[in-house]
């Protein structure tokens, strides 16, 4: 058994041994396997996979991996950027994008655009800054 696990998302593989063009679609329980659009012929469904299934065609030396598409992350959007932004401006903090960009050591260039855990990682430089921010936020 191979325990390596891969990031979700598409891959577009072939496979010398099948002689075929596959699609993996990960995700973290497992993958569907579809046989690979080609010409006027969409991409056909044809089995669920573990995700062991996915490390074993990954890891055979006669499977090459042409593409990687890697699944979109969930961000905060919208109105958590804005009620972000709120208490920032609030706290009388001004450059909201400057003090993540610092708090995550990237540019920052929209709040809406911030995972979870990179809006906490935000939040939590700011507590660290300004100890009364939780007691604003309440």
């Amino acid at each position: 058994m191979n325990d390596t696990t891969h990031a979700p998302g598409t891959y577009t593989v072939f496979n010398a041994l099948t002689y075929t063009r596959q699609e993996l679609h990960v995700t973290g329980e497992g993958a569907d396997v579809y046989a690979a659009a080609s010409g006027v012929y969409p991409a056909t469904f044809l089995r669920q996979a573990t995700l062991e299934d996915v490390a074993a065609v990954l890891a055979c030396p006669l499977t090459k991996v042409y593409a990687f598409t890697p699944a979109p992350v969930p961000t905060i959007g919208k109105a958590r950027a804005c009620r972000l932004h709120r208490l920032m401006g609030r706290l009388g903090l001004h450059e909201h994008y400057g003090l993540a960009a610092r708090a995550l050591g990237r540019d920052v260039f929209s709040l809406a655009a911030l995972t979870e855990a990179e809006a906490r990682a935000v939040w939590a430089f700011v507590v660290n800054l300004l100890p009364h921010a939780r007691e604003l936020a309440a």
